[in-house]
């Protein structure tokens, strides 16, 4: 998947069960991170109605879902000018900003992209 415009968690030990559970929405893979998953929609507000409607609905979606967030932009950073990239961000200004940093040495399954921002 080259992009990806929302970032889900699973509650603890339920991935596997989430993907299988958002597949239905979307284009969803893990993203190299114990319980978190990437997809790609092609309308985020109408994913949220849905989903929001499937918790409702769907004995299974709750206890596997923790949490839903919707992507506007992903930045590649490099460790070695990470502030300056940072500085030059613009874009988050007045924006919530999440990492997913990955260690050099660890392996991941399926990663996101280690160093990826999401705002």
């Amino acid at each position: 998947m080259a992009g990806w415009n929302v970032l889900a968690t699973s509650l603890e030990g339920q991935r596997d069960t989430l993907l299988g559970l958002l597949r239905r929405f979307g284009r969803f893979r893990g993203a190299g991170y114990r319980n978190v998953v990437v997809g790609q929609v092609d309308d985020v507000p109408a994913l949220l109605d849905r989903v929001r409607d499937a918790l409702a609905a769907d004995p299974f979606l709750p206890s596997a879902l923790a949490k839903l967030v919707p992507i506007e932009k992903t930045v590649r950073i490099d460790p070695r000018n990470a502030a300056a990239t940072l500085a030059e961000a613009d874009f988050l200004a007045g924006h919530e900003l999440a990492l997913l940093v990955q260690h050099p040495h660890a392996a991941a399954d399926d990663s996101a992209g280690a160093g990826d921002v999401q705002g």
